[in-house]
């Protein structure tokens, strides 16, 4: 599959609450490789499928608006017991499974074990 680039669009990246308005998003290898003002996108000269969005809305990828990223099939009442190494391993296990589906943007509501830094 030809690499992607779609250019004049609106663009949301999830990063902040900002839509950039004169936007391009390049997508190759299946991974958004860039998503942000046209103004400093730089090509590779590699052969892409061009799209015009005619200044239309582009999100490029969703966003998980409520997660619990360690919380992996434990029961309510087990959550405050579960190992910290654990907690770790389920909350970067679904942010991985999340990032494979699409999902690249997520807002964590918290965990038991308190885990405050967000996952880059």
């Amino acid at each position: 599959m030809k690499p992607m680039l779609i250019h004049n669009a609106r663009v949301f990246c999830g990063v902040d609450e900002e839509v950039i308005d004169d936007g391009t998003v390049w997508v190759a290898n299946g991974f958004i490789r860039y998503a942000g003002p046209s103004v400093d996108f730089h090509h590779d000269g590699t052969d892409v499928e061009v799209y015009d969005a005619e200044g239309k809305f582009v999100m490029p990828g969703m966003t998980e608006s409520h997660v619990h990223l360690s919380y992996n099939n434990a029961h309510p009442q087990q959550l405050n017991n579960q190992p910290l190494p654990l907690a770790m391993l389920d909350a970067v296990e679904n942010a991985r499974v999340l990032l494979g589906s699409g999902f690249t943007s997520a807002i964590s509501f918290g965990s038991a074990q308190g885990f405050r830094r967000p996952v880059t």
